[in-house]
């Protein structure tokens, strides 16, 4: 996946934090309100995350004896909402969160995220902004980056049951390594992306929609003329088009998600054109009151136009593991209105740095939420 890497991984999460509430780990709770004529502004605390994992290829190595270790995890964050009017509403987030590794603290890693939304609705019309910048900080300089992107969308709702989504993005991402190999893998992004969603009766939804973007590389482009490669006087530009479409429905008290993409990227390098399929379900139910078991599984296959250069470090550093093969299940525990106690298996088979290279790792997580 080229220039849209992690356009079909967005949405699967999205997609799933709406699926399975009881495990969204970015849900402010614990919400104080003030109104002041018109405003109406409310402070909230994300839910406070501590947990651990264990992860038996850390350095997701496609050959060879693979390493492990056990990670400990945390994380919290603030938000600040206003509404005026039931009209306008702005909200600023905050979340930090931290990967510390017991035996390779060279892949210890922090996360800062700062999001500013601005929302404003008119009849059937809802327009919005985001704003998010993430700065991971890591000796490891694959996870030593910064994110800045702009996002603005327009959300038609006709009527109740019908919805149509046009959004565009920006996203630029440095690294802070000033070594030419781990400068060569910053890029520029820009996306457009059109979904229609339909509502059925019976708890039946359907979405369909298209996107295309293009993603620039910090890195000239490499050519093949006559037999020989060469370096071009271009940055590596790739374009990617494609289409998706997913349904949800209940099954005797059992939630489903079926979701479908296809791509196509073209590439001035060679070697990066590529074709990508992909299939994902999803589903979740509650046993209990206070139980909720999730399963998610998906299919990926990507095939080159032509053989790619497998160079080292020559990909996107690693690739978003939730963008490819997955599966995995996890079960969790409300003990208490405040306290979430969640268990999780997930199997991931993931391209490497190295073109057409895929590793394969086994990730077990523990994780107690406290909410406010």
């Amino acid at each position: 996946m080229r220039t849209l890497i992690g356009i079909g991984a967005t949405w699967w999460f999205i997609a799933a934090g709406a699926l399975f509430a009881a495990d969204a780990a970015y849900t402010a709770t614990g919400a104080k309100g003030n109104r002041d004529g018109d405003w109406v502004v409310t402070t909230r605390l994300f839910p406070l995350i501590a947990g651990v994992r264990m992860d038996n290829n850390v350095y997701r190595r496609t050959a060879g004896d693979p390493e492990g270790d056990i990670i400990q995890t945390f994380g919290g964050g603030v938000s600040l909402s206003s509404l005026f009017k039931d009209t306008w509403q702005m909200e600023v987030d905050y979340h930090f969160s931290a990967d510390l590794y017991q035996r390779h603290g060279d892949l210890n890693n922090y996360r800062n995220h700062l999001l500013i939304s601005l929302d404003s609705r008119q009849g059937p019309v809802l327009g919005w902004f985001r704003k998010k910048y993430m700065i991971r900080r890591s000796p490891e300089n694959n996870y030593d980056y910064w994110d800045d992107q702009i996002a603005l969308g327009i959300d038609w709702s006709p009527r109740a049951s019908w919805n149509l989504d046009l959004q565009g993005e920006n996203t630029l991402r440095r690294y802070y390594d000033p070594e030419p190999f781990v400068r060569a893998k910053d890029f520029n992004d820009n996306t457009v992306t059109l979904t229609l969603f339909r509502q059925l009766e019976d708890g039946l939804s359907l979405q369909a929609g298209g996107f295309l973007g293009r993603r620039e590389f910090n890195r000239y482009a490499t050519g093949l003329d006559g037999g020989g490669y060469h370096v071009l006087r271009e940055t590596q530009k790739d374009d990617t088009y494609g289409g998706q479409a997913g349904m949800r429905w209940f099954v005797a008290s059992v939630l489903n998600e079926l979701f479908f993409q296809v791509q196509k990227s073209s590439s001035n390098n060679v070697g990066s054109g590529n074709h990508v399929r992909s299939i994902s379900w999803a589903a979740g139910v509650n046993p209990a009151p206070t139980l909720t078991f999730q399963m998610m599984f998906r299919l990926y296959h990507k095939r080159y136009d032509v053989d790619p250069l497998t160079i080292p470090e020559y990909q996107l550093g690693f690739n978003d593991e939730e963008g490819q093969d997955l599966l995995t299940a996890k079960t969790v525990w409300e003990c208490t209105p405040r306290l979430n106690l969640g268990f999780s298996f997930a199997r991931v088979r993931c391209e490497s740095s190295i073109p057409a290279k895929y590793y394969i790792k086994q990730v077990y997580s523990l994780q107690i939420q406290r909410r406010f």
